[in-house]
């Protein structure tokens, strides 16, 4: 899978193609992404470390990254939003 800035609110996707990230959005939010999305992460976006959050968004004090959370994924569809 790779992973796919969906919107410009840094919704990322994890996805095997394009056209998968675009249906996924598509059936998640009931409309397509707009102009210029869905845009694959480079490997400097992939590799950035952030400040890892618990399910109460709290900081674990540790760090994260996207392909961190790519690797974990097992089916496609949302990966990570927000700061990330």
């Amino acid at each position: 899978m790779q992973a796919f800035w969906v919107s410009d609110e840094n919704e990322v996707y994890a996805a095997n193609s394009v056209e998968e990230a675009v249906s996924i959005f598509t059936e998640t939010v009931g409309e397509p992404p707009e102009d210029g999305f869905p845009q694959l992460l480079t490997d400097p976006e992939l590799d950035k470390e952030y400040q890892d959050l618990d399910e109460d968004e709290q900081p674990t004090g540790q760090t994260i990254t996207i392909r961190q959370l790519l690797s974990q994924a097992t089916t496609s569809g949302y990966l990570c939003g927000g700061p990330y």
